[in-house]
């Protein structure tokens, strides 16, 4: 017997509800009230059950909603609840369930209690769909937007997944597999050329509007002189190029502060290996710059007449997208971008205000031609083809799943550092909400999106928004960020950052290109620990300190480990379990823990948080050591390599770290790249 069972409810414009009890099992059904049929097909795939929604009218009605509600006894007050949230730039999060009454959310969620129900939308091509969160039930949304559904028509409507899975893990693997393979999405699209993702510089919390071409050129120089070593391979400037306002309308570059223009930074950019990004969002246009008085027809509004956003005193209108004047003024926008100012990375913001207002997510915006998302969806494939396919495409402020297969990236949390002039949350508890999100949303990456964990900010200094952090609490985000295994870009002042500062960035390059998972997904009310799987059976841990207080936090291994403390660069020895005994407030820690292998081999190096990993192997070669180094672990601050022992093996060169009944491990100072060959000899001999 299935664990939940099915209702869809059709709400009329005319105040009408029906209700229809449908079978949730495999197969294919129809129901009716009289005037629409529904044509409900489920599918068991990959241990969940998918359902594909058909709507035909036997009479002609306009329909506000069509809801599919999810009855089942964990729907209880106090499961524990994860919700993916409602768009990039949400909070990813950990609830009670009576926590979530009332909310909107459009990404998967997940119900734990006597047993796991899981839920996803996996297609976004038409309908504004979104799950709300109700005492008794869990509502999948379809909005109908008052439209009238005509005879004759069939109305696909989006597809959605429920499953009962032995672990969280479980459904969201079968969710990213079902979601790829729909848009037909891989690593080498998400990737799009970045290798493996966007590593460098970012203009926005640092500057804010206040970029100009000087601290651009001066950013670019301080970035290449302070991580040159590392390959980034982007710089991207925010919200302040544009003329006129945030939200131009005309996004042409403002000749007061880039009186070169930008084409001429971007060569630059591209002269030092990296590409050339802009900020844009493309959807909106101020009512202040005197856009609308030039196309007065080009302004939409929502169902109930708001304007789609408010940016203090200035209104701002979502574009009528319905107009094909419009798609083909956008498209001029991102060719000229691509082509005049030489950018081929875009950052596309406040996306969803094409979709519905600010304060009320189900006061849609209606269009004319079709259903909002398809709408929205067709604005975003007229951008990729301006831009062309190798320009990569990150989603900001956008539906989490709408942009799939036309997106390479997505946000995976709020912002970072926030203006004095909104409800400034602390500093702490935007690394908090962040890094939680981080962990949260990691079954994105590499899959669906390459995920952005916005940028690393790291500064002990205030730049006018309250941003001033404790040394931890910099290294607990930069944790975040290099662990969400999404971009890595710096978004500071980096020649004002003192030595330990500037020396954060460092650490956490190259980037690993991984995402860490949760080690237990429902831990409330967020997650302490998080670890990447390697094949080789390893693990990175990051280990997690919320609290205000000294706290005592521990590891359990499977067996016992070679264990290697990544930020303060030593060697543990073999390991069981690991005690971390009066963990700092606000901090976190990265471990490293590798299988004791069954002869000599090179197992981690201190070049950055990541233990090298990648950047090196082993191999025995009679009796010696031949280890590979890769050059840019040679470029790292740090060049040793530690290497296990058995009880029986010596190094004829190196340094011993540690020695117990499991064997030794011993350091070696690493020269150059290449071959490294290291004699062995027997213990004692």
């Amino acid at each position: 017997m299935d664990k939940y069972n099915l209702t869809v409810m059709l709400r009329y414009t005319d105040g009408r509800i029906s209700g229809l009890p449908v079978n949730s099992g495999p197969g294919r059904q129809k129901v009716t009230d009289g005037l629409m049929e529904l044509e409900i097909i489920a599918e068991e795939r990959g241990g969940v059950r998918e359902y594909k929604l058909v709507l035909a009218a036997l009479e002609e009605k306009e329909l506000k909603y069509l809801d599919v509600l999810v009855h089942s006894s964990v729907l209880a007050p106090e499961a524990r609840t994860y919700n993916a949230g409602f768009t990039t730039n949400c909070a990813a999060c950990i609830s009670k369930y009576s926590e979530m009454h009332g909310l909107i959310s459009a990404g998967p969620l997940l119900v734990s209690g006597e047993y796991i129900l899981g839920a996803a939308l996996v297609s976004a091509d038409r309908f504004y769909s979104y799950f709300k969160v109700m005492p008794n039930e869990l509502i999948i949304r379809h909005s109908m937007e008052d439209k009238r559904v005509y005879k004759n028509q069939e109305y696909i409507l989006e597809r959605f997944i429920l499953g009962v899975p032995a672990s969280a893990e479980e459904f969201l693997q079968s969710y990213n597999e079902i979601v790829s393979s729909y848009y037909g999405v891989t690593p080498e699209f998400l990737q799009n050329g970045f290798d493996p993702v966007p590593t460098g510089y970012c203009s926005w919390s640092c500057y804010y509007t206040l970029v100009d071409e000087e601290k651009l050129f001066r950013a670019e120089r301080e970035l290449m002189r302070e991580y040159g070593q590392y390959a980034p391979n982007l710089v991207q400037i925010d919200d302040g190029w544009q003329i006129k306002h945030n939200f131009s309308g005309y996004w042409t570059v403002d000749e007061a502060k880039f009186p070169g223009g930008l084409k001429h930074l971007s060569e630059r950019c591209v002269q030092d290996g990296m590409r050339f990004g802009l900020w844009l969002a493309p959807l909106l246009a101020a009512e202040c710059t005197g856009f609308f008085e030039e196309h007065p027809d080009w302004k939409k509004t929502t169902r109930s007449g708001a304007n789609s956003y408010l940016c203090g005193e200035e209104k701002v209108y979502t574009l009528n997208l319905d107009d094909e004047d419009i798609l083909k003024y956008i498209s001029q926008v991102f060719a000229r971008a691509r082509n005049e100012y030489g950018a081929s990375y875009f950052k596309l913001d406040f996306m969803v205000f094409a979709i519905h207002s600010l304060f009320d997510r189900e006061d849609v915006v209606i269009y004319e031609s079709d259903y909002s998302i398809a709408v929205y969806r067709r604005a975003l494939r007229t951008i990729r083809e301006a831009v062309g396919p190798e320009s990569f495409l990150l989603a900001c402020g956008a539906p989490l799943l709408a942009g799939a297969g036309i997106f390479n990236g997505i946000r995976i949390t709020p912002d970072i550092t926030w203006g004095k002039n909104k409800a400034h949350p602390s500093q702490w508890d935007l690394i908090r909400m962040c890094s939680v999100s981080c962990i949260m949303r990691w079954f994105y990456h590499n899959h669906i999106f390459i995920n952005d964990p916005d940028g690393l900010v790291v500064r002990d200094f205030d730049y006018d928004d309250n941003y001033d952090v404790t040394y931890n609490e910099a290294r607990f985000w930069a944790t975040a960020v290099a662990l969400s295994g999404g971009s890595s870009l710096i978004n500071e002042q980096i020649e004002k950052l003192g030595p330990a500062r500037r020396a954060l960035y460092a650490e956490i390059l190259p980037p690993l290109g991984r995402a860490a998972q949760p080690a237990e997904f429902f831990e409330y009310p967020w997650p302490t620990r998080a670890y990447i799987p390697f094949e080789d059976g390893s693990r990175l841990w990051g280990v997690y300190n919320y609290s205000d207080k000294l706290e005592d936090m521990r590891l359990e291994f499977d067996a016992e480990k070679l264990v290697y403390d990544c930020w303060e660069h030593k060697a543990l020895g073999c390991l069981k379990s690991m005690e971390m005994k009066d963990m700092m407030p606000h901090s976190a820690e990265v471990i490293y823990a590798c299988k004791l292998p069954g002869e000599a081999r090179a197992v981690f190096s201190d070049c950055n948080i990541f233990a090298g990993k990648g950047l090196f192997e082993s191999s025995l070669k009679g009796e010696f050591l031949e280890i590979n180094i890769k050059e840019e672990l040679m470029n790292c601050p740090r060049h040793g390599i530690y290497v296990y022992l058995p009880c029986s093996n010596v190094l004829e060169e190196g340094t011993e770290v540690c020695r117990g009944e499991w064997g030794s491990l011993m350091k070696l100072e690493v020269q150059s790249s290449g071959i490294m060959r290291v004699k062995l000899a027997l213990d004692g001999a």
